[in-house]
Order: C-alpha cells, then structure tokens, then sequence
C-alpha cells in the first residue's frame, strides 16, 4: 500500500512514492509533464537531431582524415539526402534543427533562345515531366527570326515569354529574367541552354543540396554529350589561375560511378545553373560586359568570393547539344568572344603573379592557335581571334 503521507527523509521509497501519488492525483501537473516530455523527445531525440550530433562528432574524429574540410561536408550532405531527411532538416554550421512542414523551394527556369526553336521545344518536353512541380518556366527570346515567339505562344501558354527586339547576349537576356524572378520572389533561378535535354528527376536532384545546406548558393548537374551514350561532357569545373585555362573535369570520359559523389566545384557550367536567390541579393546579376563565354565562370568566382559554396550534384543529370548556339572556338563568333572575354576575366579577378604567368602562356597558346588555323586553312577564325585580344587588352 501506498503512503498517505510524506516521510520525513525525502530519500525513502515511502517519501518518493508518496510524492507521485500526489502528482498522479494533479492532471493539471501530468499535463505539463507531457507536454515537456513530447518538447524533449521531438528536440533531442528524434532522428534528425540524433543524425545532427552524429555528424557533429563525427566531424570531430574524422575531419584530419579527408582530404579537406569542403570534402567532409560534401559526404556529410549526401549521406543526409541518402537518408531521406533533406526534407526535415536544415543545415548550418554543425547545428541542424527540425523543420517539420517544408516547402519545396520555387525554382524560375530561364531558357533563352535564338533562332533555336526546334531545340527550345525538346528542351520544354523534357521539362514536362519533371517529377518536381514548383517551377515556372520563362523563355527570353533573343529576337529569333524562325517564328520561335508564335510558336511558344501558342503551344506553351504555360511558358512567360520575354520578346527581346535584339540579340541581346546570354547575361543581360537572362538578367532580364533574373529580375522578375527576383521581383515574384523565386527561391532560386535555373539558367538552363535550350540545347538540352533534362532528366525527369534532375530539378528534384539538383535542388536537395541546397535544401540541405544553406551555404550552397550554386549548383549544377552532370552532364553528357546528346549523342554520345553515356559520355560525360562536364562532371565538375576546374580553373587554372596560372594559365587561365578553365576545364570541364570528366569531359569525354565513359561514365561509370567515379565521380557519383557531392563535390565543390571552381564553377559551374552555364548550361545548366541553379543560383539561390541569396546569392542574386548578395553579388548582384550576371556581367553584361562579356555578351558570350566566361559569364558563368565569372558569376561562380564571384559568389565563391562572397562566401558561398558551388556544388556539382551528380545524380541530377542532363544531355546536352554542344555548341549548337555560338558553334564553338572553331567559328569566328566563338574564336572572338572567347579570347577576349578570357583575358577580360583574368584582368578582373587574377593576382599579379597569375596575370604575368598567364600572358606568358596566353600568346604560346594563341600563336599555336593561328599556326594550326593556317595549316587547317580555316582562315576565318584567325582575323576574330587577334581582334579578340586587342579587345580584351583594351578592355
């Protein structure tokens, strides 16, 4: 039987079990507890937080066995996304708290276009069927000549459309578009080149980092070359700052799983580009100056620069129509624009030790260039491409 009343030691079982009868007897108390209890067991012991303190510690233990601190948050968000929990939290610093009704992000797809109307169509069916909803799709139409504007109009009522009355470039087209997503308070903006086709899943996949991790402010697929099974065509960006070379690390390798992992990235190709809206507030649009090339590479710099991560999420993946727009460095438009817009580039964010280590190999790298343009007898690209660096010298 139980005591009736309160031992004089609070210590005995007579004393502790006189005490919860009492609490027994008082709803208004066992209520409270309840209610604390549920508050404890939801902000200390549910999964996330669990997987939360794991992380911290496991950072703790194995941070001096990566590579680097960039890796380890890489294979952290992964295993989080892994573990199908990128809905629940959110990620900042070593601290992940629950979010128990999340919003999937609102992403603007931007897609220009230019005389490309057959492409622009493919690119728009494959979008169709993304298994991710919250988009809205915006076509800027570079003063295209084909009927692309009548067309869209009257196909894809669902598709805002911007008539641009000029060529007006890849960053100040897409800046106009930037603009209005910003203004309709878009989450986040997709550049996307009409000259793609996407995967159902690549907006799902693409968009689970930067949920997960609030420091990602640019993200990018995998992608392939269109024709060509299962060939990469860019798997992570790399930047030389002693050449000015830029590389698309993976390009015309057989895809296999090598590079299946969340990695950092010097950049992230234009042809497919997610830019949170932080970012956008934080560095501004896209440089108009470069009209064609190294738009995307200077945006990426930039935000790097500004503190933010650019990420290549490999599982959102995309095939892509290579130069089909400007014809590459082969073409007079292409051979121009790159040149110059390269040294534009290295002018603006390289050290001076890195612009004289650059010069020495640009003008090798060019009078090689021109040689085999003689000896291949493509006379058109030479006169583009020293016209290039004086206008990128005197830029």
């Amino acid at each position: 039987s139980f005591p009736t009343r309160r031992s004089s030691d609070l210590n005995t079982p007579e004393a502790i079990a006189y005490e919860i009868m009492r609490l027994l007897e008082n709803k208004k108390r066992i209520d409270t507890i309840r209610k604390n209890a549920k508050k404890f067991v939801t902000g200390n012991l549910v999964e996330e937080v669990i997987f939360g303190k794991f992380v911290f510690v496991y950072k703790k233990l194995m941070k001096e066995g990566m590579r680097n601190e960039l890796q380890l948050d890489n294979f952290i968000i992964q295993k989080i996304i892994d573990s199908n929990l990128e809905n629940k939290v959110i990620m900042q610093g070593n601290i992940l708290t629950e979010n128990s009704k999340p919003k999937e992000p609102s992403v603007f797809i931007i897609i220009l276009n230019h005389n490309g109307r057959e492409d622009t169509i493919e690119c728009l069916e494959s979008i169709k069927v993304q298994t991710y909803k919250n988009y809205k799709v915006c076509i800027v139409d570079n003063a295209s000549t084909d009927g692309s504007q009548d067309y869209f109009k009257k196909h894809y009522p669902w598709v805002t459309l911007i008539e641009n009355k000029v060529n007006f470039g890849f960053a100040e087209a897409n800046n106009i578009a930037i603009r209005q997503a910003m203004k309709m308070k878009f989450n986040s903006v997709l550049l996307l080149n009409n000259d793609t086709k996407v995967a159902p899943d690549m907006l799902s996949e693409l968009i689970k980092p930067m949920k997960v991790n609030l420091t990602i402010g640019i993200a990018g697929p995998k992608m392939y070359y269109y024709n060509k099974q299962n060939i990469l065509w860019f798997a992570r960006g790399k930047m030389d700052w002693k050449t000015g070379v830029t590389s698309h690390i993976g390009g015309m390798k057989q895809d296999y799983g090598q590079y299946d992992e969340i990695c950092d990235s010097d950049f992230i190709s234009g042809c497919a580009l997610l830019i949170h809206r932080n970012v956008i507030s934080k560095i501004g649009l896209m440089d108009e100056s470069y009209f064609y090339y190294q738009e995307d590479i200077d945006y990426c710099t930039k935000a790097i620069k500004a503190g933010f991560k650019c990420i290549v999420a490999p599982r959102a993946k995309l095939s892509h129509k290579v130069a089909r727009t400007s014809g590459g460095s082969e073409n007079p438009f292409g051979a121009f624009f790159k040149t110059r817009n390269r040294i534009i580039f290295m002018k603006k964010y390289a050290t001076i030790p890195q612009i004289i280590s650059f010069s020495w190999y640009f003008g090798i790298e060019n009078g090689m260039h021109i040689l085999s343009a003689i000896k291949r007898r493509n006379f058109k690209i030479i006169m583009p491409r020293i016209k290039g660096i004086a206008a990128g010298i005197l830029s």
